[in-house]
């Protein structure tokens, strides 16, 4: 199935379910008239940078590109970090994309899956397992763990999905990153997800709990080793391993690391007084608009 295909399929599945909860008139409001007002605002919504050994990593394509700028707005508006903010297209966003993006975010950097090899080719001939997976692999997840860490010389980096919504200060990652950020961050899944090698055997449970939504690390907790052993160890053959890619090699390679408080840092469950984020997965990504922007648009517009 190709990707508008699924798109539309997607589409479908979320106007029904919008439909059986009686929430269709909120849902089409936020989705087509509240997320577009934000790509409007007049001036930029990242404060100035405080912190320049930060890194702040978001991917976007053309169909989460209102949700990417909605998940940015809420974060700077709870937080009071501002690092160097960097982009990273799955290659289909468009110049007027890019447009919107410089004005929201003036010291944004952009990057593009057709010019990344060829930019850190100096660094990613080093680990070449690494480099043969990002050049002959287009998908998502794994841009997500590959270009973050070679994209940027910023010492630690916080990467979240556009499907996360910042709902209070996130006061674990503030004083994680106060601290020189000595312990590596994940979110958790409320059941493993296992990824299988190439022997047949599993990545340990507790590994296999970690999600990708949101990741802190300082580049020193970034075994690139261990990161290579991974991905000589994983069974490409098999379509998850390859979907999940990004959350089960950085909880492969990562060194101290632990889970945020699903609490605090859920997927299930609605927004309550002790979230900070919600991440609006695939299944349940009609509640970013029922729930997340009607929630935002009042304190963000």
């Amino acid at each position: 199935m190709t990707p508008r295909k699924t798109t539309l399929k997607l589409d479908i599945m979320y106007l029904r379910k919008t439909w059986q909860s009686h929430e269709l008139m909120c849902y089409l409001k936020n989705r087509f008239y509240w997320t577009k007002k934000l790509l409007h605002y007049k001036f930029p919504i990242q404060p100035p940078i405080n912190n320049p050994d930060l890194a702040i990593h978001i991917l976007t394509g053309w169909h989460d590109f209102r949700i990417m700028i909605w998940s940015l707005a809420s974060f700077f508006k709870y937080s009071n970090l501002s690092g160097q903010l960097y982009i990273h297209s799955d290659g289909t966003i468009k110049k007027w994309h890019i447009k919107i993006i410089k004005k929201l975010f003036p010291e944004v950097k952009l990057t593009f899956p057709d010019t990344f090899v060829q930019l850190f080719k100096t660094t990613l001939d080093k680990y070449p397992l690494i480099k043969e997976f990002r050049t002959n692999y287009s998908n998502w997840s794994l841009k997500k763990i590959i270009e973050p860490y070679f994209a940027s010389p910023e010492k630690i980096h916080l990467i979240f999905d556009s499907d996360i919504q910042w709902f209070s200060k996130p006061m674990e990652i503030e004083d994680n990153i106060a601290k020189g950020c000595p312990i590596s961050y994940m979110t958790e899944n409320n059941v493993s997800i296992p990824t299988i090698f190439k022997d047949g055997t599993k990545m340990d449970n507790n590994k296999a709990r970690m999600n990708a939504g949101i990741m802190l690390y300082h580049k020193n907790n970034m075994d690139l080793n261990r990161l290579t052993e991974f991905l000589d160890r994983l069974d490409r053959s098999i379509p998850n391993n390859m979907r999940i890619i990004d959350q089960a090699g950085h909880a492969y390679s990562l060194k101290n690391l632990e889970a945020l408080p699903a609490k605090k840092y859920h997927i299930k469950g609605r927004v309550n007084e002790s979230t900070v984020t919600r991440h609006y997965t695939g299944p349940r990504r009609q509640s970013i608009y029922t729930e997340g922007i009607e929630k935002l648009r009042k304190i963000i517009l």
